[in-house]
């Protein structure tokens, strides 16, 4: 129960992350920092795609543990 819990902050929390992404990528374009924000926007999407992928990952293998059970 806890683990289900938790995969429901880390849900949450990738979903926020990629939107601010966004929004960090849509306020800061044509600023003379647009680069380096865009850089760091880039590095936070990427962060979340490879949360939801490990998350996903371990989803599949508990289930699968469930089942055997």
């Amino acid at each position: 129960m806890k683990e289900n819990n938790k995969m429901k902050y880390v849900d949450i929390a990738v979903s926020a992350v990629f939107v601010l992404a966004l929004v960090v990528i849509y306020f800061f374009w044509g600023c003379k920092l647009d680069l380096y924000v865009t850089v760091l926007a880039g590095i936070i999407i990427a962060a979340s795609v490879a949360a939801t992928y490990f998350q996903n990952k371990k989803i599949k293998e508990l289930s699968t543990e469930e089942e055997n059970k």
